[in-house]
């Protein structure tokens, strides 16, 4: 088994016999890829206030991979005006990063109803939406280090670098994860329509806000009118989850 197999294959002993339909989706995962996204997304910088590259080098890849992809420059100063507003760092740029793949990625991508929306979907169904954050904590005394914090190193099927673990690593594997469920041909849903969709941003501990209100109000409005569209009781939740009014 090749070092980036080891990484990526690393913490799946012990799981259990995989069903048919979690064989089909771990059988249509590359592997290698993952371990060489993963070391290209650690060799870029991305402290607070510094994401935009990282963010830019998501949306790339999914672009690649064949996700529906939106990448928009976040008005701060409008963002700022949010009565949850809060931030630790001082930002010159902002960009908020979201990817589709699934069923109604198709509708994305020309222009219809954005995924999730509720309104003029082909079918019921259910979405499932990962997210993370992508700017990491400063690498402190770099004589520390066993490697180059921004040059990653794998030893031992484990990959060493600045953000390995929080959260770059958890990052590549939900985008890999969506990859391989969209191309194995697993459905979401029992019944209806589903789609995955990827959001990458500022989210972290004690400061989801201004990513959470950029995303929620950017992405659930009507494409031709860009006014907010209705958001369901689920959405309501799940912004009141993130401290925002909704």
């Amino acid at each position: 088994m090749s070092d980036a197999a080891g990484v990526a294959r690393s913490g799946m002993s012990g799981r259990g016999v995989l069903s048919p339909v979690e064989k089909r989706a771990f059988d249509a995962l590359d592997l290698a890829a993952l371990a060489a996204f993963l070391r290209e997304l650690i060799a870029i910088p991305c402290l607070d206030g510094a994401e935009s590259s990282a963010q830019r080098a998501v949306g790339a890849w999914m672009e690649r991979a064949g996700f529906a992809t939106d990448i928009w420059r976040i008005d701060l100063r409008e963002l700022a005006k949010h009565p949850d507003h809060c931030t630790e760092v001082e930002r010159h740029e902002a960009l908020g990063v979201v990817g589709w793949v699934g069923e109604r990625a198709a509708e994305r991508a020309a222009g219809g109803a954005a995924a999730g929306r509720g309104a003029g979907r082909s079918g019921p169904g259910r979405d499932l939406m990962l997210n993370g954050h992508i700017d990491v904590v400063p690498v402190g005394d770099e004589a520390a280090w066993t490697t180059p914090p921004w040059d990653p190193a794998v030893r031992d099927g484990r990959v060493y670098g600045r953000g390995a673990v929080d959260m770059k690593g958890g990052l590549v594997r939900a985008l890999f994860a969506a990859k391989a469920v969209h191309d194995a041909g697993v459905r979401l849903g029992r019944v209806g329509n589903s789609s995955l969709r990827y959001e990458v941003g500022l989210f972290k501990e004690g400061e989801a806000n201004p990513a959470a209100i950029a995303f929620f109000t950017h992405v659930f409005v009507d494409p031709q009118t860009r006014r907010p569209v209705p958001l369901s009781e689920e959405i309501k939740a799940a912004m009141r989850a993130l401290m925002l009014d909704a």
